[in-house]
């Protein structure tokens, strides 16, 4: 991949982040660009456009160098999972407890919770050496545990916290998981007698 286009994409996260900071407070005010455009682009929808065409991009190149496509799924898979995981694991299990209205133990028992965590299991991208999948993937859940934690922030402080904290934690996700599994990828996989 190209990593020049990497700061590119960290700040297209970074937009998404400051979006969802005005939905999660319930502000009456709307991003910039939203304000801007008359309500037609929110500063998250231009992100999310933009991702779609970078990435598209980059999937053609990619897919061009690749042997086949069971390659490049796989590789695709030892790259997209491990964050997705890692975050499902933390939010779920560690934190949320923290911040429910219920027990721990009426968490752990609740079948929506279980139900969240299995139907999130298999979603998202990321590319390697790139930030930008973990910004918006940890971004949402920084979100929603500052809000808790400090209800009375204000979208500023809130975006600038929670770009900042996503930072950190998908600095940590990356070098102490996620990098590690991408290890993996080039590994042949044997299942049952199909070699991946």
């Amino acid at each position: 991949m190209n990593n020049s286009l990497n700061p590119i994409r960290h700040f297209l996260a970074s937009f998404i982040i400051i979006t969802h900071s005005y939905t999660l407070l319930g502000s009456p005010k709307k991003d910039i660009l939203y304000r801007l455009t008359n309500h037609q682009l929110s500063l998250s929808s231009f992100a999310v456009n933009a991702f779609f065409a970078i990435s598209g991009c980059l999937i053609f190149k990619l897919l061009d160098k690749l042997e086949s496509i069971i390659d490049y799924i796989k590789k695709k898979c030892f790259r997209i999972f491990p964050a997705l995981w890692v975050m499902l694991l933390i939010s779920v299990f560690i934190i949320a407890p923290f911040f429910s209205e219920s027990s721990s133990e009426e968490h752990y028992q609740n079948k929506s919770v279980w139900i969240y965590f299995i139907s999130n299991i298999f979603l998202y991208t990321h590319f390697k050496g790139d930030y930008s999948y973990g910004i918006f993937l940890y971004g949402f859940f920084v979100l929603q545990m500052l809000v808790a934690i400090f209800p009375s922030i204000t979208v500023f402080n809130l975006a600038l916290l929670s770009i900042a904290l996503s930072f950190v934690f998908v600095y940590f996700s990356w070098h102490i998981f996620e990098e590690k599994a991408l290890g993996l990828k080039n590994k042949k996989i044997q299942i049952w007698n199909f070699q991946l």
